[in-house]
């Protein structure tokens, strides 16, 4: 048994399939054997300045309180004639804790650092054309845009909820007053208690737009502008990354800037090079237009959940041109 599972189960850290594998390992025979064991070679370890004493009343304290009389206090006795005149789960209690103590010391620093060392990062990612639909540990409902990444680290949820997001990306946040929900976009954090909010972020470009709750939206970046803001929903507040203007508010329609997660796409008299523009952003793919091609006539057309290379066929047949895919290019010509 690994020595982080045991400080992470002693400090109510461990995940429950942790707690379960501790739990499990405690009720093996020889558990109470392993355990002196792992304790005495981590004793053993420690620089010796007053070690012998602060194991005296470490001991001491650690069976005042499970109620039994200390038999043996010095630092040479067996630790096994302190385990059978105890419950076998008061024991093991006992033992995990002098061992978190014992670890803490060894390695000199606190166990909150320790625990930070092992973190993990969790990252999901969309190609071009694609869209994900996925729940975070904390059940925020999220649906990542076509080239887009979403990150969080393994402690998301204990003390705070913080993720990445590169691209784009709608929100639905559950609520937790006690840990607000952040969205880190380039130097732009968007924290949000329960609400419903769309983010975008590329190439240095920040938006955020609000359709439920109240958000507040920071830049940590040097502005001779604003800096934070509070919206309330219908208000967009973005950042062209330009230290001059900071951030920026404006009205946004809903059905327009959301259409994306619901994979329907809709033009309306709309001229080519703006349905180009848009399906840029929705599918996060770059997309050329060579040759003598009038980007100013007009499209119409209404797509329900289909793919980058089925909507490209219906405007080479409808407007005689040619289309070509190239990994996370288009390029469009006669």
């Amino acid at each position: 048994m690994e020595k982080y599972k045991f400080i992470r189960y002693l400090n109510g850290l461990a995940s429950k399939e942790e707690v379960r594998q501790v739990e499990q390992w405690l009720e093996k025979p020889n558990a109470a054997e392993e355990l002196e064991d792992l304790m005495e070679a981590s004793w053993e370890a420690i620089e010796p300045v007053g070690d012998a004493q602060k194991l005296d009343q470490l001991l001491e304290g650690v069976h005042r309180k499970i109620n039994v009389e200390v038999r043996n206090k010095s630092r040479k006795g067996s630790l096994r004639e302190m385990w059978w005149p105890v419950t076998k789960v008061a024991a093991s209690i006992a033992l995990i804790g002098l061992l978190a103590v014992l670890v803490y010391q060894q390695i000199n620093h606190p166990v909150e650092q320790a625990l930070q060392e092992e973190l993990k990062v969790f990252s999901r990612h969309t190609g071009p054309g694609q869209k994900m639909k996925l729940r975070l540990p904390d059940q925020t409902f999220v649906v990542l845009n076509a080239n887009s990444t979403i990150s969080y680290q393994s402690d998301f949820g204990r003390k705070d909820r913080k993720v990445s997001l590169e691209g784009e990306a709608f929100f639905e946040i559950t609520p937790d007053t006690q840990r607000p929900f952040k969205v880190m976009t380039n130097d732009v954090v968007t924290t949000a208690l329960g609400t419903a909010f769309n983010a975008y972020s590329r190439n240095n470009q920040v938006k955020v737009a609000l359709t439920e709750g109240k958000i507040k939206v920071e830049t940590s970046g040097e502005t001779n502008g604003l800096n934070s803001v509070v919206i309330q929903p219908g208000k967009m507040v973005y950042s062209t990354g330009t230290e001059d203007l900071g951030l920026n508010v404006k009205d946004f329609d809903a059905r327009k800037v959301t259409a994306w997660k619901e994979g329907r796409i809709r033009f309306k008299s709309k001229p080519l090079k703006h349905v180009v523009r848009d399906l840029q952003k929705w599918y996060g793919i770059n997309i050329e237009i060579n040759g003598k091609i009038n980007t100013n006539r007009k499209v119409s057309g209404v797509f329900d959940n289909e793919s980058l290379e089925n909507i490209l066929e219906g405007l080479s047949f409808s407007l005689g041109i040619k289309y070509e895919m190239q990994e996370n290019e288009v390029i469009i010509k006669k």
